[in-house]
């Protein structure tokens, strides 16, 4: 009921957070927005849990991490890991995607992504190629611009390539290595 925000009330949305310090009961300090994982720190924590049934999980074509369930191109883990929804094709990832152009034709590339904050098992290595058959690793390439906690256990990240860009096609890819 107002003032709580409606679309939390059966209609999708959670209720979150805005100012985590603030007083919790003043309905001012929280947002309706779609369903976050939020931080999670218990080793026994299987993400699937929160996607997929028993009888899913036991299926690892269908719900395991290199898996993709909605047939998007995207990975399950990968669509977890970037707070988007491994069962929804139309799920968002990226934020935003931004050229820049110099006097000399030469561009600057901005791409800022959502991710999970605690992300132990698992590590998101963004690459670039210019001919979609060699690829650059982040490290080579691009800079980590900004970096903001979204209070909700998410953090976006804008990295940024350093220097300018000869090639009038830059492609990015982002790929998933689990930690051992």
């Amino acid at each position: 009921d107002p003032p709580w925000p409606i679309s939390a009330d059966g209609f999708g949305d959670s209720l979150q957070r805005k100012y985590p310090i603030r007083y919790a009961g003043d309905p001012g300090n929280w947002k309706a927005a779609a369903p976050s994982p939020g931080i999670i720190k218990d080793e026994e924590f299987d993400w699937r849990e929160l996607f997929f049934n028993p009888e899913e999980i036991a299926n690892d074509s269908l719900s395991g991490p290199f898996a993709d369930t909605d047939k998007d191109g995207v990975v399950n883990i990968l669509e977890y890991l970037l707070g988007s929804h491994p069962r929804k094709f139309n799920s968002r990832i990226f934020e935003s995607f931004s050229r820049a152009e110099s006097a000399d034709r030469n561009g600057s590339f901005n791409l800022k992504f959502k991710r999970l904050e605690n992300t132990l098992d698992y590590k998101i290595i963004i690459e670039t190629s210019t001919d979609l058959e060699n690829w650059t690793s982040s490290d080579e390439q691009l800079n980590l611009k900004e970096e903001s906690d979204n209070g909700d256990g998410t953090l976006t990240l804008t990295y940024s390539i350093s220097g300018s860009v000869d090639s009038k096609k830059v492609f990015f890819r982002l790929r998933v290595v689990e930690l051992l």
